[in-house]
């Protein structure tokens, strides 16, 4: 529970608008991006500032479902790390809305 608070507080910091329901454990989380950020489009971004993600549209059978969604890891890292990792992410999605 404590890094899936760690990972909840840093994404709500970003004031990117991200949405997502607080996880209360697990692995993961599910995120939605910000409106006109698809992942198809934050991939290669988020490759260039060396953060990953699974795009949503590979966990559903129509590509076109999911596109606006992401799942991130927390599990196996460090506060430091998901902290860095959630700064890039965010840094990432700025630059796709900026080539909007």
């Amino acid at each position: 529970r404590y890094k899936s608070g760690v990972l909840s507080d840093a994404l709500e910091a970003t004031g990117v608008g991200f949405s997502f329901d607080r996880p209360e454990g697990g692995y993961f989380l599910w995120l939605k991006l910000p409106d006109g950020v698809s992942a198809t489009r934050l991939m290669p971004v988020a490759d260039k500032f060396q953060v990953s993600f699974l795009p949503g549209i590979r966990c559903c059978p129509d590509e076109k479902m999911y596109d606006d969604r992401v799942r991130v890891c927390f599990a196996f890292l460090s506060d430091v790390d998901i902290k860095e990792g959630v700064k890039r992410l965010a840094d990432a999605v700025r630059e796709v809305q900026a080539s909007n």
